[in-house]
């Protein structure tokens, strides 16, 4: 079976040649025999029928026909049809004119074949044309994405340079940089060493705020100046811890650095010690004197003020003149006398006034009652009673309001009189309270005194250990360390370029995310901050972020910004806990004290005990003074009824 398989299969080229000659027509043309055309040999239907087309071609061979034999044999049927039909019309008999018709179309017939076959052979060769033409373009197209990929490798070996220089350029920018701070470090470690000889002092004239002038070295002259600048910043920075006055705070913060960096660069740290110490003992003096010389409870008693609608809030802690005080009231009662007498001039208008209305109304109301009337005198003198009895009626019913409003002015008056004596209790306890707060903070400024007392002994103990501290500190050893610190320094610069340099090239390929982003491969990522030029790009995105109020933390571009920052505020805040806690340590060891607030604990359990003691005291006479006020209130609502009822 297979031989007989493979014998079919090397006889399909010769049936399928045989099939475009004799089937198809397919030969040479005129036109191709003189342009040297070289018809298909056998092995080019061999090339043809290689692959999977093998049954194709067998389907092919087996039932394509050509046209043009189709309708040879359809018109040769149809002629012999007609030819039948007439002879046995006419009686067989053929004249020469049909005959040569006849000849004349089989001449055209066969030109329309010959015609139709050139047709075909144009067109085959019309469509080899296109296929070639197909073959040519696919090779282009395959070029083009060679030097497509070519042209991207390129790019990427320009990326990869490109990285190489910026690394290379920022570490001979860090190598700069360790540089310049080994000069740094080299000029400061001479600074020290030459303060640490002791130079000799020149003394000026102290303060002329005092009353007696002492003579002062340079250095202590300085360090108070610099001590007095840090105390009025500290200050200010109190008084203006609301918010920042446009600067300003920072413009003496920077001034106080300046003074401190230029006395700790001229003087030597002796001669700084020297007058640190004195300038706390002198601090500590006045601070004893101005302490002791407070006197809470006699400010207290002294201060006293009115405050009145016209004049205002007045002090009265120092007592008026004789002749202010007489003054004052000669003018108090002569502006009383002029109201009342204005007053009383008033009333005694409106009373002349309603008395002559009076008079003429009853007038006119008796000419009314003789002319209504006429001489009867009995009726006459009934009527003007009658008329008389309304008048008084009616001076009874214009007196009844008086007298209502005279009540609710009475009740208004006794309320305020109510609310001015709570309000004077109320005074009198606040008044209590803050003679015994007074008390309290004169024993707390008596115990600050003679804690500060003791002030001058423990500077002096802690100035003779800071003394034996740099006395058995050699700073030799601190030289070599600083000194071996570039050495160092420059040794880590060249492991990380040795480590940068073993990285493969791969690491660095970078993928097209979109437009505008590419990432790398193999996902690794740059530090932002190890070029100038990239951090500032991450600055100017948070400042922008920052003016129109976008939190920083959704930000992808500001989010590397935003964990530098925050992992800066750790460090710095981390250093800051371990510098108070030394600090407070240190502190506690000079003094010989634990960190226990034991007395703070009995200060607060105290004051506790005390506003429970003044709470016990005040609340009786607060509901006393209610139950007053509840009674008061009846009793104006008692006195309101009987008034309406009256």
């Amino acid at each position: 079976m297979p031989n007989k398989r493979k014998s079919k299969e090397e006889s399909l080229p010769a049936s399928l040649m045989k099939w475009a000659t004799d089937e198809m027509k397919f030969h040479a043309s005129a036109q191709n025999s003189e342009s040297n055309f070289k018809p298909p040999s056998e092995e080019d239907f061999q090339f043809l029928c290689s692959g999977p087309l093998v049954d194709v071609w067998k389907y092919v061979t087996k039932h394509v026909k050509s046209i043009e034999n189709a309708k040879l044999i359809k018109g040769n049927v149809e002629l012999r049809r007609r030819l039948g039909a007439l002879s046995a019309q006419v009686g067989g008999a053929q004249t020469a004119a049909d005959e040569e018709e006849m000849e004349r179309r089989q001449v055209l017939s066969q030109q329309k074949s010959r015609l139709a076959r050139e047709l075909e052979q144009l067109r085959a060769e019309v469509s080899q044309l296109k296929r070639e033409l197909g073959h040519a373009t696919e090779e282009l197209a395959t070029t083009e994405l060679t030097y497509q990929r070519g042209s991207q490798r390129v790019r990427d070996l320009h990326h990869r340079a490109s990285l190489l220089n910026v690394v290379e350029a920022c570490a001979e920018e860090t190598g700069a940089k360790y540089e310049e701070y080994t000069r740094r470090l080299d000029k400061c470690v001479e600074a020290v060493k030459n303060k640490r000889h002791p130079s000799q002092e020149n003394f000026i004239s102290g303060s002329s705020a005092e009353e007696d002038e002492e003579l002062e070295t340079e250095s202590g002259h300085m360090v108070r100046q610099t001590c007095e600048d840090i105390s009025k910043f500290i200050k200010h920075s109190l008084d203006t811890e609301s918010g920042d006055d446009g600067g300003e705070l920072g413009r003496k913060k920077s001034d106080v650095i300046d003074k401190v960096e230029r006395a700790a660069a001229i003087n030597s740290t002796q001669s700084l010690l020297q007058a640190l110490a004195a300038n706390a003992e002198r601090g500590a003096n006045d601070l004893r004197q101005k302490t002791s010389a407070l006197d809470i409870s006699k400010d207290a008693q002294e201060i006293s003020f009115s405050y009145d609608a016209r004049e205002g809030l007045q002090d009265l802690s120092s007592p008026p003149s004789a002749t202010d005080t007489v003054r004052k009231l000669l003018l108090k009662s002569s502006e009383e006398h002029v109201l009342r007498w204005f007053k009383q001039q008033e009333h005694l208008n409106e009373e002349w006034k309603l008395s002559s209305r009076q008079t003429d109304t009853v007038n006119e109301i008796n000419k009314l009652l003789h002319r209504v009337i006429g001489e009867h005198p009995s009726h006459i003198a009934a009527a003007k009673s009658y008329v008389e009895s309304r008048i008084r009626l009616a001076e009874e019913r214009t007196v009844a309001p008086c007298l209502r409003k005279e009540a609710v002015q009475l009740v208004d008056r006794i309320s305020k009189a109510q609310k001015k004596k709570e309000e004077l209790q109320i005074k009198y306890a606040q008044i209590q309270d803050f003679q015994k707060l007074v008390g309290k903070k004169q024993t707390t400024i008596s115990k600050l005194a003679k804690l500060n007392a003791a002030v001058p002994e423990r500077l002096k103990s802690r100035r003779q250990e800071v003394e034996t501290y740099l006395a058995s500190r050699s700073l030799m050893d601190h030289l070599a360390e600083v000194k071996a610190m570039p050495t160092r320094l420059k040794g880590v610069l060249t492991s990380e370029l040795d480590a940068f340099l073993g990285v493969l090239l791969p690491c660095l390929l970078t993928l097209p995310v979109d437009s505008h982003t590419r990432l790398c491969a193999l996902d690794l990522s740059i530090s932002p901050d190890v070029h100038a030029l990239a951090f500032e790009k991450l600055q100017t995105y948070a400042d922008v972020c920052k003016a129109l109020e976008f939190p920083m933390h959704k930000s992808a571009e500001c989010l590397p910004l935003h964990v530098l920052n925050i992992h800066v505020s750790q460090r710095q805040l981390r250093a800051a806990q371990k510098l108070r806690e030394s600090a407070a340590a240190a502190a506690l060891r000079a003094t010989g004290k634990t960190d226990d607030l034991t007395p703070f604990i009995g200060l607060r359990e105290m004051a506790e005990k005390q506003d429970k003691a003044q709470k016990e005291k005040l609340l009786p006479q607060l509901r006393e003074g209610i139950t007053q006020a509840n009674k008061e209130a009846a009793l104006v609502d008692l006195l309101r009824k009987m008034v309406a009822t009256w």
